[in-house]
């Protein structure tokens, strides 16, 4: 019976310059500078922060890099106005579209 080894996915990601992203279990993602840590988020919320701006990017026709301007410039009030607005503004498509096919 032949066995196979399974190699590791890469938990080092060069995003530009000396600014890497790293994943660890037990320390999440973890963004450094020149080796300085930057900012470290827990894996699911960096999880849902990255699918919020990547639905604001979508909802409203943006780059992916305006969107993560805007999500990253916004309160937790604001955050939460975008999103009540882009549910509100799916609902009013689901609502049309029922309407129309009866």
């Amino acid at each position: 019976m032949s066995t196979q080894t399974v190699a590791r996915p890469t938990t080092k990601v060069n995003l530009s310059g000396e600014t890497v992203a790293t994943v660890s279990e037990g320390f999440g993602l973890q963004i450094r500078h020149g080796g300085q840590l930057l900012t470290a988020l827990e894996l699911v919320e960096a999880i849902k922060v990255a699918k919020m701006v990547l639905t604001y990017a979508e909802h409203y026709g943006l780059t992916t890099e305006d969107a993560a301007s805007d999500v990253g410039q916004m309160d937790e009030d604001a955050y939460i106005d975008a999103q009540a607005a882009m549910l509100e503004d799916w609902r009013a498509v689901v609502d049309s579209a029922l309407e129309r096919n009866g």
